[in-house]
């Protein structure tokens, strides 16, 4: 995984972009830097899966946690732009309703 960006999107919310494999030996960052925006001051944070190639479960388990994470602070976490890989994976888990920002 590498971390390209972090940005303010809109009044209120950062987008961090992700790329490459996220698996588990770099997915644990995910969760961390969600928080860090929540105690930042961001309401909503978007995380954009349009370079992510591959994600695996330990990808989905710090979606998860950074989710929960968020929802702690009173903000709220969307992935935007998932491919269809990470998407059906998404799908299979039945997180796709929850996690997935749908256009």
């Amino acid at each position: 995984m590498s971390s390209r960006d972090v940005f303010l999107a809109e009044p209120n919310c950062a987008e961090v972009t992700l790329e490459g494999e996220i698996d588990i030996a770099n997915c644990a960052q995910i969760p961390l830097t969600v928080e860090g925006l929540c105690r930042a001051g961001f309401r909503r944070i978007r995380i954009d899966m349009d370079a992510v190639t591959f994600i695996d479960c330990s990808a989905v388990h710090a979606f998860v946690d950074a989710t929960e994470r968020a929802r702690q602070h009173g903000c709220t976490v969307v992935l935007t732009r998932v491919r269809e890989r990470a998407l059906r994976v998404l799908q299979l888990l039945e997180l796709d309703t929850v996690l997935v920002e749908r256009a």
